[in-house]
């Protein structure tokens, strides 16, 4: 147990740094571009070519460990109706309003 919080922690301090590290690419294009006035195209490509891949790949592992604690959220797969199992009923009135459920 004391595993999966550990790596659940590891995982945030990626993203985190994931995060930072996109607010400083960011601040030096905006350098680069005011000293020489165009942008570095193959460095923002490169950059985020990696940045995506790397959340990619942490939502993957995530997604992974929840599966198999069995704590992912099953919600896409389950048929549409009411949380206690029974059909959705809608009335006239539900359906003026814009309402539902």
């Amino acid at each position: 147990m004391k595993k999966n919080k550990v790596f659940k922690h590891t995982l945030d301090l990626v993203l985190v740094l994931l995060f930072v590290t996109l607010l400083i690419f960011t601040a030096v294009v905006l350098y680069i571009f005011d000293q020489t006035g165009s942008e570095p195209t193959a460095l923002v490509y490169s950059f985020f070519g990696a940045i995506t891949g790397e959340a990619g790949f942490c939502s993957i592992i995530m997604r992974g460990k929840q599966k198999a604690s069995g704590s992912a959220d099953d919600s896409a797969n389950k048929p549409p109706g009411n949380a206690d199992g029974s059909d959705v009923k809608y009335t006239d009135t539900d359906l003026d309003k814009g309402g539902g459920t």
